[in-house]
């Protein structure tokens, strides 16, 4: 199956482009002590990680700590449906159950003192980064018909 441009397009703007946001805002500006630094240091790393974050340093304390703490989860759930809305052609079916509940279930069980903290505002994130992808998945699917 050859995937034509606008198919490409679709996927670089609405599942890769916010993954690599979302990574990149953890990378840059979550604690080093979260595991996935001692990943980078394992792999040889380290160095352009350190650089990283020290160039971006200054933005940090302009920056709402949503931003850095909530955002990257919304982001991911926005990327997680997209992909499957763009799989299905915008189609709403039950696969949706998975990045939804996916988002909303992570921060449940924080809630219920498995590994993290429950935060309100990472919950509405999850529910925003779902509904928006629908939004603007559905949005996009019924313009292109209109051309």
């Amino acid at each position: 199956m050859k995937l034509k441009n606008s198919n490409i397009n679709l996927i670089l703007f609405h599942v890769i482009s916010p993954l690599t946001i979302g990574g990149l805002i953890y990378v840059v500006f979550r604690a080093k002590s979260l595991r996935m630094f001692s990943w980078f240091e394992s792999i040889g790393i380290n160095t352009q990680i350190s650089f990283l974050r020290e160039y971006f340093s200054p933005i940090k304390s302009w920056l709402p700590s949503w931003v850095y703490f909530s955002l990257p989860d919304g982001l991911c759930v926005y990327s997680f449906t997209s992909i499957i809305l763009l799989i299905w052609e915008g189609e709403i079916n039950y696969w949706l159950i998975i990045p939804f509940t996916t988002g909303i279930l992570v921060e449940v069980m924080q809630g219920f003192s498995f590994i993290g903290t429950f935060d309100w505002i990472d919950f509405i994130f999850s529910i925003f980064g779902f509904f928006i992808s629908i939004i603007i998945i559905n949005k996009n699917k019924n313009h292109a018909q209109v051309l």
